[in-house]
């Protein structure tokens, strides 16, 4: 017995014969015209990868109700259903599912791998399923830079140099294995760009600040012109201090400090027309608190008499002015041996 049919949507179908069921996306139907019986066939297609099949006739009788000679053919078109449906992508057939919700969300969407999919506060209006289980499964992962031997402090009026390493965690915003260019602003970069396949680059950066000051410096990484990622670091040039730390009368190079930030020093002890002295650089607060340390209690405690004992003079190091603050006004004849000081600007 030959058929006819011709494969539609059960919308389609429904908007021409019921209209109340047009808005039904989740069936397709398979239409055909028995011409020895004269009745229309609509095989009713279930819309799952493996698809249960159903055959109505007009009257909505189930396929067990079927005469033997109608299972015959339904056996027929089956059979070309079968390939047909199979062709249709699970897009095709779920694309007119749509979800919506006006609501916002009350919070993050955060499984347990830690990567947001839905952010507080997003509303869904018509958006297709498709691409809400895209989103679930397959969530913009944002690509990261991570910079290592970048320095911190440097010494003001000298130079300093340091190879700085890259590495790039590519994400799902990168395209493994293509082009991708590495930017270095700020002064000192012995490249000012970087062009590769790589995750891993580095880079010469050379610095020589004349004062003290913050040098910020930026690497980004952009691919087909679009930034990617970027990272930022800072780096503070700053004078040292000088202190008796090696004997009361050698003033020695004291590793480098944050300017006006709390710094700790180990003096040496005094002698009897020797001092403990450190010099602090011009541009630095004046000192508000001098501590000592005292093994006894295990802490630092203000030494009340350093405002009358330590008396403030001018020197220079290397140039650059300094104030250098010297017990002097120890009482005649006193000599205290070694003690760590905590000086606060």
């Amino acid at each position: 017995m030959a058929i006819n049919y011709t494969f539609t949507t059960f919308s389609q179908f429904a908007s021409a014969s019921y209209p109340d069921l047009a808005e039904l996306p989740n069936k397709f139907w398979l239409v055909g015209y028995d011409a020895e019986n004269y009745r229309e066939l609509r095989f009713d297609i279930a819309t799952t990868l493996n698809p249960i099949i159903t055959c109505v006739l007009s009257s909505y009788t189930t396929i067990t109700n079927l005469s033997s000679e109608l299972e015959d053919s339904f056996d027929d078109v089956v059979a070309d259903l079968e390939s047909s449906f199979k062709k249709l992508s699970a897009e095709t057939v779920s694309k007119e599912i749509t979800y919506t919700n006006p609501n916002p969300m009350p919070s993050d969407f955060k499984p347990a791998d830690g990567i947001v999919r839905f952010a507080k506060g997003t509303t869904f209006d018509n958006v297709l399923i498709t691409d809400i289980i895209t989103q679930l499964l397959y969530p913009t992962i944002n690509a990261t830079l991570s910079l290592s031997n970048t320095p911190t402090l440097i010494k003001a009026g000298a130079t300093t140099s340091r190879t700085i390493n890259v590495e790039l965690s590519e994400g799902s915003t990168i395209t493994h294995g293509a082009n991708r260019t590495y930017n270095f602003t700020g002064t000192g970069w012995d490249q000012p760009s970087i062009t590769n396949t790589s995750e891993t680059v580095s880079n010469e950066l050379t610095m020589s600040p004349t004062s003290e000051t913050k040098l910020v410096f930026t690497v980004s990484v952009t691919q087909d012109n679009v930034e990617k990622a970027t990272k930022s670091f800072v780096v503070e040039s700053v004078y040292p201090l000088y202190a008796t730390t090696i004997n009361s009368t050698t003033y020695t190079e004291q590793s480098l400090t944050s300017k006006n930030r709390q710094t700790t020093l180990t003096l040496a002890g005094e002698s009897a027309n020797t001092y403990y002295t450190f010099d602090i650089p011009d541009g630095w607060n004046a000192i508000t608190k001098i501590e000592v340390w005292n093994p006894v209690t295990n802490k630092f405690e203000e030494w009340s008499k350093w405002k009358t004992e330590f008396n403030q003079t001018s020197t220079t190091h290397d140039g650059v002015a300094y104030k250098r603050y010297a017990r002097t006004g120890k009482p005649q004849g006193e000599v205290i041996g070694s003690n760590t000081f905590r000086l606060t600007f």
